[in-house]
């Protein structure tokens, strides 16, 4: 298309007499001249054309003669600058149809400064606001993944599910046989403890702690002594009465009660597992685990009570994440998750090694949770999530890890569902693993082999409890 093209249908109102005669003089002098692509170039070319045909300037303010469009009448010739301005060059750029760069240009550079603003003002926020974290470098070992004694399987899929009522998050799970009747028990992150007939499936009440309870175990009383996270130590008896052990140790509140056993002798070990981050005050105990696993502070701890003096003492400190715990050795030590750092620890509790402790298995592929021990003498130990690429590959760098906790919490790292159990010996020697990579039943916690020959499964989040008939 050419320039002349616009000039085909002519205004109905003229300003002077020689504004149609430039008109049409203009249409001849575009007809091999192609459109242009855009306005502020159509726009030159005609302002040029009306100057070389004039010799003035559009901008001119005063009407004007031009002999060669003078053909009769009061203003013969005269040309109406006015009207060029107003009137004709505007009519021929509407026509046109051509899009204004130089206003696409001004909004896509106001776009661009106000995107370039954005984005230093988030990277500003990423970079420098204040987190409450201080992470601290350590090196994570080399996740060598599903592999060996490790290597993937699908035994723990397809679980039956058994009702756990109007809970969610059987944390650990326990049974009893009461006046000759198997009865399971359930800790929930709902604060309630469910009791099951283990052969009607009949759901009730046995307590609620108005906290968080997770690991629990039977003393030869039958009290359900709980580690319940927002609580402390806590001691339920066979009618429901809870009662309260301990919620400090050595001067300090226990802010984050999680697993626990009793020795032969009746004191009961139980794991703090974090001393700067509380569990009530982060208002959920996944939550406040991040917090502790992120910051890598290694403020955990194992306690002691002793029921009969009621005094609570410190038996093992320093840990990234202190969790499962159980008596190994006929209660000469403890088995220890430190979650944090993906790998279990033995201490000794009693004995000529008394006070001395070593790692037992390391490295593992995932998180570890509870350890519960089975009746052969051998353990279980709950795999909750898959580790995080992320926190192992910025272990050695706090201001990566700073950054990712400014990120809103999707974008956080956060457990990865893959159901994973571990038996094991006391001294950490892999007998089998139950895994589910689909992680169908999420975040396993643990397991209890019962009386009635079923595995049970414990979950943090799950709304039923898991359960698998065992090989006799």
């Amino acid at each position: 298309m050419t320039v002349s093209k616009l000039f085909e249908d002519e205004p109905q109102q003229w300003g002077l007499r020689g504004d149609p005669f430039l008109w049409r003089d203009l249409k001849s002098h575009f007809e091999s001249t192609s459109l242009p692509k855009d306005q502020n170039e159509l726009k030159t070319i005609l302002e040029e054309a009306y100057e070389n045909k004039t010799g003035y300037p559009l901008a001119h303010s005063e009407h004007f003669y031009i002999e060669e469009y003078a053909h009769g009448g009061m203003s013969s010739g005269k040309i109406s600058p006015e009207f060029w301005r107003d009137v004709g060059i505007p009519t021929l750029i509407k026509r046109s149809g051509l899009r204004d760069d130089k206003k696409g240009e001004w909004v896509m550079k106001r776009i661009f400064l106000f995107g370039s603003l954005i984005i230093a003002v988030l990277l500003a926020y990423l970079v420098a606001w204040p987190v409450d974290i201080d992470p601290q470098k350590w090196e994570a070992p080399k996740d060598k993944g599903y592999v060996g004694n490790f290597a993937p399987n699908r035994r723990l899929a397809d679980l039956e599910l058994l009702d756990i009522g109007d809970i969610h998050g059987p944390e650990d799970v326990a049974s009893r046989v009461i006046d000759g009747q198997l009865y399971l028990f359930v800790s929930s992150q709902d604060g309630l403890i469910r009791k099951i007939n283990a052969d009607t499936k009949e759901v009730t009440t046995l307590a609620d702690t108005k906290g968080v309870p997770l690991g629990f175990e039977f003393d030869g009383a039958g009290n359900l002594i709980l580690a319940d996270a927002f609580k402390g130590l806590l001691s339920i008896a066979p009618d429901g009465t809870v009662t309260t052990l301990s919620d400090t140790a050595d001067g300090e509140p226990i802010l984050y009660a999680d697993d626990l056993d009793i020795a032969p002798d009746g004191v009961i070990y139980f794991s703090d597992a974090s001393t700067r981050w509380g569990a009530a005050e982060i208002g959920q105990t996944m939550a406040a685990s991040l917090y502790e696993i992120m910051e890598h502070g290694k403020t955990g701890r194992v306690l002691a009570y002793d029921p009969a003096s009621g005094k609570t003492w410190t038996v093992m400190e320093d840990l990234s994440f202190a969790n499962g715990v159980a008596m190994a050795d006929n209660g000469n030590s403890i088995l220890v998750n430190e979650t944090g750092e993906y790998r279990i620890h033995k201490l000794w509790v009693s004995g000529p090694k008394k006070g001395e402790s070593k790692v037992i298995i390391d490295n593992l592929p995932g998180f570890p949770d509870n350890i519960n021990q089975a009746p052969d003498g051998n353990f279980y130990v709950g795999i909750v999530s898959k580790r995080s690429a992320f926190l192992d590959d910025y272990a050695n760098s706090p201001f990566w890890r700073k950054l990712a906790w400014r990120l809103p919490a999707a974008l956080q790292p956060k457990a990865e569902n893959y159901g994973f159990i571990i038996e094991m010996d006391g001294n950490g020697n892999v007998i089998q693993t139950w895994q589910d990579p689909t992680g169908a039943y999420p975040t396993t916690t643990g397991a209890h082999l019962a009386a009635d020959g079923y595995l049970y499964i414990s979950s943090l989040t799950a709304s039923k409890l898991g359960r698998m008939k065992m090989a006799k």
